[in-house]
């Protein structure tokens, strides 16, 4: 079965697969091995299937793989009132680092954050690691997206432009190696996962909007 991978895991992938051939010609066979084991582990870490997002009125989706570590009301500018609802999701090594938007909207702005590089699921990772946040224009007034790198991820991409229109569920980018992503909502919509849930990006339902 073919594994669909992400355009940016090439650039890690095929080093990996031309030193396995090369050691496997030169080196005794455990030098081929280790390398082989870590071209799978990347083809693995950066797979790309596609998703079906179901069509479920006033859903907010995950945003990307992993468990639910954080569900909290936070004061945030941008929102009504000042302040949102915060779902915060910690992905493993092993989790699908896709990101995904998790509404129908536009985006109206990307900002990104340079910053330290904490555990994923230390709080202090929220408010001073390296991230990147894009703020969406949905009918259901603004949601925001952040992606945040861990204390192994060290790169994140956003494959998402300024005045794009995004479907629930469409690839707005990736984070390597270990991370965290976090969706912001109106404080007033109702939150259907409880902490330590596991999601999965663009399937999982996180809340419903107030109609």
């Amino acid at each position: 079965m073919r594994v669909p991978i992400a355009r940016d895991g090439y650039r890690f992938i095929a080093p990996c697969l031309i030193l396995t051939a090369i050691f496997a010609w030169l080196l005794p066979w455990v030098f081929a091995l280790l390398a082989g084991v870590l071209t799978l582990f990347l083809v693995f870490f950066f797979r790309d299937f596609e998703r079906t997002t179901p069509g479920i009125v006033d859903a907010v989706f995950a945003a990307g793989d992993g468990r639910v570590d954080d569900i909290e009301e936070v004061e945030m500018a941008d929102f009504p009132g000042g302040r949102a609802l915060k779902i915060g999701c910690f992905l493993s090594l092993f989790n699908c680092h896709i990101t995904r938007s998790p509404v129908k909207g536009r985006v109206r702005k990307i900002q990104y954050q340079p910053g330290k590089f904490h555990n994923a699921m230390d709080r202090k990772a929220t408010t001073e690691n390296e991230s990147n946040s894009l703020l969406l224009e949905t009918e259901h007034g603004p949601v925001l997206v952040r992606q945040i790198a861990g204390m192994i991820a060290r790169r994140i991409v956003c494959v998402a432009r300024i005045g794009q229109p995004l479907g629930a569920g469409e690839r707005i980018g990736l984070i390597r190696m270990g991370s965290r992503v976090e969706v912001y909502v109106p404080a007033d919509s109702e939150t259907r996962v409880k902490k330590g849930a596991s999601v999965r990006a663009g399937e999982s339902v996180l809340a419903i909007f107030k109609s």
